[in-house]
């Protein structure tokens, strides 16, 4: 996450954050920032199934967050191939690369499996998951698709904390204007680019 935790807290999160919903979690680690902030509802959601078995151990201190295999996307069923990377697949999405080899050449794809999508408003409904206020993307470009998907969630959400392109990082991936126009109740409040790569990470929160 590249925008600091404790200034999103102390300037934004006036309302108590009650549960995170994460898609994207890597290697979770964002675990010890949730920890930290008192947020015991926690669920991660991954779409890559070669490293849950990291992704499991390193959630073992905290038993309260839980964790989901399913790779997020605007529907249930859609097939689609998932490129996971050689860098216990960091940077692994459903888009091929574009831009992301000039600035990072030593990752590469070295996987290409056949999933199954799930749109997280099954996934919530499925698993029972309640009382989150704040959804974190870090999807490596879907992030609009998966919040075509998050109709449900995303009505009771006060806060989006998103990873965000306004280059083609990846081939065909989502574009920070495009999450503007979707999400209308929202305002972007911090965006946070990384230099001369074209993507970053921003804050949306709900419109008082």
């Amino acid at each position: 996450m590249l925008l600091e935790w404790k200034d999103l807290q102390n300037k934004y999160f006036k309302k108590p954050l009650t549960g995170v919903l994460h898609v994207g979690a890597h290697l979770a680690e964002e675990a010890p920032l949730y920890s930290g902030a008192g947020v015991s509802n926690v669920w991660w959601v991954e779409g890559n199934p070669t490293v849950m078995p990291k992704l499991q151990l390193a959630l073992r201190p905290y038993p309260t967050q839980r964790l989901l295999q399913a790779l997020v996307f605007e529907e249930d069923g859609v097939e689609l191939d998932f490129h996971v990377t050689n860098i216990d697949g960091m940077s692994s999405s459903i888009y091929e690369f574009g831009t992301h080899t000039s600035f990072s050449p030593e990752i590469q794809f070295v996987e290409h499996l056949k999933l199954p999508t799930r749109s997280i408003d099954s996934l919530v409904q499925e698993n029972n998951i309640k009382d989150i206020n704040l959804i974190n993307l870090d999807l490596q470009g879907a992030e609009l698709p998966a919040l075509k998907g998050a109709t449900k969630l995303l009505a009771g959400v006060d806060y989006l904390l998103t990873e965000v392109n306004k280059a083609q990082v990846y081939k065909g991936c989502t574009q920070i204007g495009e999450l503007d126009d979707l999400l209308t109740d929202f305002t972007r409040v911090e965006t946070y680019w990384v230099a001369d790569q074209g993507w970053g990470d921003a804050l949306y929160v709900r419109n008082s």
